[in-house]
């Protein structure tokens, strides 16, 4: 492999294992000579190819795609611009996943207006995927109950399905769905808690 590939290389693995959004801009400016190849963009995509028919872990997935943007908006404006909108791309995911995580029938379609094209984008179904995980993980500490750990994790699952949905399908069709899958999990959950009390 060349010498600019593996510079490449390496500068794209430092980006997508920066922990902060402040060490992304420093790795940017520390590469930003090599991050200009015209190569880099195909390099993104065929990464992106690849861990997506792979089955990659979602996370690995989301960091491409942040790179990836990351560098566009880079490019387009400045690394400090960059760094700026990532911080407030990914703040706005994070509190429109967790309200929708919470959203019942009533309010589901009210809090996705909010944000609709950063929610429904891929990155944003991936990043709501990618919370759920995270999620699951906190609850398997912290709750020590299994039926209430299985049914926010299905709650969960549920709005990621509406967020699959209403990305594919469109808003409406994800609405109805959203309304049963909510329905029959309120059921379920009623009728296990149920046969747990007797």
């Amino acid at each position: 492999m060349p010498d600019e590939m593996l510079s490449i290389v390496e500068a794209l693995a430092q980006l997508q294992g920066a922990k902060t959004f402040e060490e992304m801009g420093q790795v940017a400016q520390r590469w930003w000579g090599t991050l200009q190849s015209p190569v880099v963009p195909i390099i993104i995509d065929q990464m992106l190819r690849t861990q997506k028919k792979e089955g990659a872990y979602v996370g690995a997935i989301l960091d491409a795609m942040k790179v990836q943007r990351f560098l566009q908006n880079a490019k387009q404006h400045d690394i400090p611009w960059a760094v700026t909108e990532e911080e407030r791309i990914t703040n706005a995911l994070f509190q429109a996943i967790t309200e929708l995580f919470k959203a019942t029938p009533d309010t589901i379609t009210q809090i996705l207006a909010s944000n609709q094209a950063l929610i429904l984008s891929p990155f944003g179904v991936n990043y709501a995927k990618w919370v759920e995980i995270q999620f699951a993980g906190i609850d398997e500490k912290m709750i020590t109950d299994e039926l209430k750990r299985r049914a926010r994790k299905e709650r969960r699952q549920i709005v990621i399905r509406f967020l699959e949905d209403a990305s594919s399908r469109g808003v409406g069709y994800a609405k109805k769905r959203f309304d049963k899958d909510f329905e029959a999990l309120i059921k379920r959950i009623g009728e296990q808690f149920r046969l747990k009390e007797s």
